[in-house]
């Protein structure tokens, strides 16, 4: 892979009528009415990236909004389908928890709710997706966990790490690829997030 940088957003706020409950693929809720707008420099992007965006409606909203362009569909890059749990308070899902699987970012992952998409799948259709990507810009609307698994194929974060980083509605991630693999940063350049610097080379080269 050549020089490649990969700009992934979180959608933007959603509907209050979902406030702490449990969405992902099977519960779809829209924008919020008072959502804030997308970062500005993000349609700038949009004009010269290659542009994809998980099938979520409310993904392909936030998008709409960055550019009214066609945008490429991509279910690599979908939420995680958290089975019985969507709908559900988060604190009824919590509860239902072994207290084993809450000691750790890890034991959690370890961790499935009835009927639900396994965590390692996410990671695999993540870095599958980033494995096609051709060299140059590319601008994709997703999700906190397809953006957590990512930050995992390419940077080699582990579970504590990636659960650390703070990926807000709107939030952004930005992947670099260079001549010396991976590097991260939470928001977009020239906006005082910080930046990361992981394990270089890890995930596609």
């Amino acid at each position: 892979m050549g020089p490649t940088t990969v700009t992934l957003v979180r959608h933007l706020a959603v509907s209050s009528e979902v406030e702490g409950r449990c969405y992902g693929q099977r519960l779809d809720p829209g924008l919020a009415d008072d959502a804030a707008p997308p970062a500005p420099q993000l349609s700038a992007l949009a004009q010269v990236a290659v542009r994809r965006t998980s099938p979520a409606a409310r993904a392909q909203a936030t998008a709409a909004l960055i550019d009214g362009g066609p945008w490429t569909e991509d279910a690599a890059w979908a939420e995680r389908d958290f089975g019985e749990w969507e709908g559900r308070r988060w604190d009824a899902c919590w509860a239902d928890v072994p207290a084993a699987a809450l000691d750790s970012a890890e034991a959690y992952l370890g961790f499935d709710p009835p009927g639900a998409e396994r965590y390692d799948a996410v990671a695999v259709r993540v870095s599958g997706a980033l494995d096609a990507l051709a060299a140059g810009r590319h601008l994709i609307i997703t999700h906190a966990g397809p953006i957590r698994a990512a930050l995992s194929a390419t940077c080699g974060w582990g579970p504590d790490q990636v659960f650390a980083a703070t990926i807000g509605h709107g939030g952004v991630v930005v992947l670099n690829h260079g001549q010396d693999g991976w590097t991260a940063r939470i928001g977009l350049p020239g906006t005082g997030d910080r930046e990361e610097h992981p394990n270089p080379a890890k995930g596609p080269t």
